[in-house]
């Protein structure tokens, strides 16, 4: 038998063609992307729930 193509899968490539370690668009790592948004999320919660109490009155 011949030998068997290598699938994208196996070799870090999506089926698009780009790889999966890029950087993301800006902050240089996807780990502070994500800290970025969890913050953004976790003021968001604090200011609706501030919101809420203001006008709960």
């Amino acid at each position: 038998m011949g030998r068997m193509q290598p699938d994208a899968e196996t070799h870090g490539e999506t089926h698009d063609g780009t790889g999966e370690n890029e950087a993301p668009p800006f902050l240089g790592r996807w780990r502070n992307l994500y800290i970025l948004i969890l913050a953004w999320l976790a003021i968001l919660i604090f200011l609706f729930y501030r919101f809420t109490e203001y006008f709960s009155q």
